[in-house]
């Protein structure tokens, strides 16, 4: 038996037990609330649009994207405050940040989220699309201030 053969069955063997320590690990906590036990507080993204903190971009956002899209109420501030200046509608501009959010990509954060660029009245504005779990789990996408989680 070579020592290859040894290092190799060893790390066949501590791979069974771990594979069994995650199979124990499995059955003993089915769930997250098995895990660390009941929430403490659960706010909804329905809840958040009720409560004005997420704007939802109901049809116009459909013509864009296949999921349900809401922006934050900061960067609605920032649609409303372009839509005073002259020749600026808000249907617009929502539309010019939905395809910017598409085509004007300026970096990739990971699979589910990256950075975009789009103007405003004359402002640049730098705006984070992320694709994230809905209230029952169903994709659902936020346009955010970059720097906001």
């Amino acid at each position: 038996m070579t020592a290859h053969t040894t290092t190799t069955q060893k790390a066949q063997a501590e791979m069974a037990q771990e594979n069994l320590g995650n199979k124990v690990f499995a059955e003993r906590y089915s769930s997250m609330e098995d895990l660390f036990g009941a929430p403490i507080y659960t706010y909804t993204r329905k809840q958040a649009v009720e409560d004005g903190v997420l704007v939802n971009l109901g049809r116009i956002a459909r013509e864009y994207y296949k999921y349900p899209v809401c922006v934050t109420a900061s960067v609605w501030a920032e649609i409303m405050e372009g839509a005073t200046h002259p020749a600026h509608e808000i249907s617009a501009i929502v539309r010019d940040v939905l395809w910017m959010s598409q085509k004007g990509i300026s970096q990739r954060i990971d699979e589910t989220q990256h950075l975009f660029k789009v103007v405003i009245a004359d402002r640049t504005h730098e705006y984070k699309a992320m694709c994230h779990p809905g209230d029952n789990m169903e994709p659902v996408i936020t346009i955010l201030q970059a720097n906001e989680d």
